[in-house]
């Protein structure tokens, strides 16, 4: 009994790293309820944290876990079409978004996410187009 006791493993700061990563790409898998529940808790966080140039490739992340649930908690109330509004466009948001969609299948993608994305590839205006007002009118929030 006194070896067990006598015998520290230490770890390194990137081994735990590596654990956490590990962890929290079975919590994005969404492969059982627990995960699904998880996800949509972290998702729900991310939203109360907001998105900003330093965090969204987080936000990206979690826009492919494919789950309606999670995308929805981290949309919350936000407007869709105004969730990235924030944050600069860029060519690593674009080629992820577009990444992203080859993976969907035909009538497979739900309009709330794509709806933020859409928004933030395109120029910024200071009155919403002709185009994006009857997508909102077709696609409720």
């Amino acid at each position: 009994m006194k070896e067990l006791f006598e015998k520290k493993q230490d770890w390194a700061d990137s081994e735990v790293q590596q654990i956490e990563y590990s962890m929290l790409k079975g919590i994005l898998g969404c492969r059982t309820t627990e995960a699904v529940e998880a996800a949509i808790t972290y998702a729900s966080y991310l939203n109360f944290t907001g998105i900003t140039n330093g965090n969204y490739p987080v936000f990206l992340n979690i826009l492919t876990v494919r789950n309606h649930h999670v995308i929805d908690a981290l949309l919350g109330t936000r407007d869709p079409f105004l969730f990235m509004s924030s944050i600069q466009p860029n060519y690593f948001i674009v080629s992820t978004c577009f990444a992203i969609l080859t993976k969907y299948r035909k009538a497979e993608i739900t309009p709330r996410p794509w709806a933020s994305s859409w928004a933030c590839s395109r120029p910024r205006t200071t009155r919403p187009s002709t185009a994006t007002r009857s997508i909102r009118r077709r696609w409720p929030t």
